[in-house]
């Protein structure tokens, strides 16, 4: 699927805009944007609110504008607005599975949200972890990213 290629795209980007050298920032940066943009104008257009791909990018897509361009307004305002249109379209249609993964990803929408909340709050910002670092399992070296 389309959305997928460039939800990894975003993520990629993302990663190397966060870990790069100062001067290559701007660029991955730049990149993810546009990766992230066009996988989820796409996702808008072609998948459910609770579609648990649309979900996670939307967390991916929220966990980018706060980690990456340290706007926990816009990340926010992302996150809630996905989470949001989901919550109002749940129902018991979906299989037992789409509704689990939807779920959890909302749980982790919810966790930021209150997370950023209070850090707009207080005026900080703090780390925290994206599905894709939650659902890696160990030895695929995504450890090495959590502490950074």
């Amino acid at each position: 699927m389309l959305t997928k290629v460039f939800l990894r795209k975003g993520d990629y980007y993302r990663y190397l805009a966060e870990f790069a050298q100062v001067q290559d920032r701007g660029r991955y940066s730049d990149l993810s944007l546009a990766a992230y943009k066009f996988a989820y104008k796409h996702a808008l257009a072609l998948l459910e609110p609770t579609h648990p791909t649309r979900l996670g990018l939307a967390l991916n897509f929220a966990v980018y504008y706060h980690d990456v361009r340290k706007s926990p307004e816009r990340a926010c305002h992302l996150g809630k607005h996905a989470f949001d249109e989901a919550v109002a379209c749940l129902d018991d249609t979906s299989s037992l599975q789409v509704m689990r993964d939807s779920m959890m990803i909302l749980q982790l929408l919810r966790d930021d949200l209150v997370i950023w909340s209070g850090e707009m709050q207080r005026g900080k910002l703090y780390r925290h972890y994206t599905l894709f670092e939650v659902l890696v399992p160990p030895g695929f070296g995504i450890e090495n990213y959590a502490d950074k």
